[in-house]
């Protein structure tokens, strides 16, 4: 999974919700966006799912849930993220949920977080100490990670282009791995997005695209599939 920055993108009109398709794998669904709402744990849930290009719901296709930042809400996460492109390019479906508590003119997640930080951000300080749930640095939440993944004690650092650095614990359990990848004076957006306008940026930090994020996490996913046992369960 996915989580996102509070930002504001030219918003798109949002598909309208409807329930799920009566009948699967009838060949009846085509590519595009489908607004989703269903019940989960007793409350109303929305969706929006994006079928990628050449789509027909004949063949089982990977799915990815990319999920908004505190405020925002699914379909400015759709425009933020810029990851319709990389599901029609990839052929993967992309599913943006919408948070259940609301907050100002958005909503909000029980559990924040996301894969790649920036040195700039001023919302979720890299560094940590920051709001009551932002107490520890990004370093120590990819520790954390590690160490409940059963990985070495000592990461691999590799440089990237244009300032970032990946640190990767390797030796996990299961063939896990953990990657943290910073990216100096990046603020907190969506690395290689949609460009976004002064008055976002101006809040939320400089914008860059020396790492594309929804390229990045693609190859994770990819190399990391879920075990033949879980998905057979769930098919």
């Amino acid at each position: 999974m996915l989580n996102g920055c509070r930002a504001a993108p030219v918003p798109t009109e949002a598909p309208v919700p409807t329930s799920l398709p009566a009948s699967a794998c009838s060949g009846s669904v085509l590519a595009g966006d489908i607004g989703v709402s269903i019940m989960a744990g007793g409350v109303r849930r929305s969706v929006i799912v994006r079928l990628p290009k050449g789509y027909t719901d004949l063949v089982h296709e990977p799915l990815l849930l990319n999920l908004h930042g505190s405020g925002s809400n699914a379909i400015q996460q759709e425009g933020l993220s810029g990851m319709d492109a990389a599901a029609d390019a990839d052929g993967f479906v992309v599913a943006y949920p919408q948070g259940a508590i609301t907050s100002g003119s958005g909503f909000d997640w029980n559990v924040p977080g996301e894969p790649l930080f920036g040195g700039g951000a001023v919302r979720a300080p890299y560094n940590g100490e920051g709001q009551a749930y932002w107490t520890y640095s990004v370093p120590v939440a990819a520790q954390r990670w590690a160490a409940h993944d059963g990985c070495a004690a000592s990461p691999v650092f590799t440089d990237q282009p244009a300032g970032a650095q990946c640190t990767e614990f390797t030796g996990c359990e299961g063939g896990a791995e953990v990657i943290l990848c910073t990216l100096t004076g990046e603020g907190h957006e969506w690395p290689g997005g949609p460009a976004l306008p002064l008055r976002d940026t101006d809040v939320l930090g400089p914008q860059t695209n020396a790492v594309d994020a929804n390229a990045t996490m693609w190859q994770f996913f990819t190399a990391h599939p879920l075990p033949s046992s879980v998905t057979a369960s769930t098919s």
